[in-house]
């Protein structure tokens, strides 16, 4: 595993569990009449940079493991491999919830629900870029580029245009591929260009990012997002964020050391983000002192709720990664 990937996907992951904890202030989930703005505002932040960065390195480590490791080259047993790191989990836990009584439309299953969505939306990304590696493999830098701009303008507006009974199918799907498809870019063509350390590379580079800028800036009066800054406008300056990173760290990868339990929670990141959500609503629906105590110590609770959860999140991945039921987690 790259020593980069393992640094962000472990930031990732912490930010959208306490994203997740802040949950309870805010609209985003109603089990209360507990406001606090401030954390709305910081869930807003949060979680419009934690999926994106987990789909974004999902797409730099495929296109890492297909051009420089040369896996995946066989369509039929990358689709089952993804099968079963994916779907079958997904099927799986979305049948516990049904029987948990947390999803009581089991209808939704078909398109993605609850934090289970990820899962269906990263299969069909995929699978989609799998079977249609022949035409982006041989894009230039600028057709590539000119790709990244153009999916991400136009992508998530598409859904909007088909019948309501498409929507859900697609929303999710039509998202997140641009952000994967930046992941794979950023590995094929950036990562190259930042090695060679010339005059002409940083004219590129920094073309590029004004470029992201532009439609950043572009897409924010477009959108007219009620806070201070669109999601799409934090979407652009975190991958600017994240390249400037990757580049960095690339560059001195050899001095870079990743510790246990950073390798530890980094093998368990997948089963830390499916269990701790779990943790959280059942909790919330069987425990009357975990209600009491989200509603009466606004202050500390999200932090101690965090702290535990992850926790216990981080233990029982661990644990089940180790048995023979680790394929529920996608292990």
């Amino acid at each position: 595993m790259r020593k980069e990937i393992v640094y962000i996907r472990v930031v990732a992951t912490l930010m959208v569990v306490f994203y997740h904890c802040l949950c309870f202030y805010t609209p985003i989930w109603p089990l209360t009449n507990v406001r606090v703005n401030e954390y709305y505002v910081l869930a807003d932040f949060l979680n419009s940079i934690d999926m994106p960065a987990f789909v974004f390195i999902s797409g730099y480590l495929y296109s890492y493991l297909k051009l420089e490791k040369g896996k995946y080259q066989d369509n039929k047993a990358f689709v089952v491999n993804k099968v079963k790191r994916l779907l079958i989990p997904y099927l799986l836990l979305a049948g516990l919830l049904v029987l948990l009584g947390e999803i009581t439309r089991p209808i939704r299953i078909l398109y993605g629900t609850s934090h289970l969505w990820f899962l269906l939306m990263l299969f069909e990304v995929f699978v989609f870029m799998q079977l249609t590696q022949r035409f982006w493999q041989r894009l230039s830098f600028p057709a590539s580029l000119t790709l990244c701009v153009v999916t991400y303008v136009v992508c998530p507006y598409l859904p909007g245009l088909l019948p309501d009974a498409m929507y859900h199918y697609v929303d999710k799907f039509l998202n997140f591929l641009p952000k994967f498809y930046v992941g794979m870019f950023c590995h094929q063509h950036l990562l190259p260009i930042m090695r060679q350390k010339n005059w002409s590379n940083t004219v590129w580079l920094s073309s590029l990012l004004l470029v992201l800028l532009l439609v950043a800036v572009v897409s924010y009066f477009s959108t007219m997002d009620p806070f201070p800054c669109s999601r799409n406008l934090r979407w652009v300056f975190a991958i600017i964020f994240l390249i400037l990173a990757l580049g960095w760290m690339d560059s001195r990868s050899d001095s870079i050391h990743i510790s246990g339990w950073m390798s530890s929670f980094d093998r368990n990141s997948l089963g830390i983000y499916l269990i701790h959500h779990i943790l959280l609503w059942e909790t919330w629906r069987h425990n009357a002192a975990f209600r009491t105590f989200i509603t009466e110590d606004v202050l500390i609770a999200p932090l101690v709720v965090f702290v535990i959860v992850l926790a216990l999140s981080w233990a029982l991945a661990a644990l089940i990664n180790r048995s023979p039921l680790r394929f529920i987690i996608g292990s």
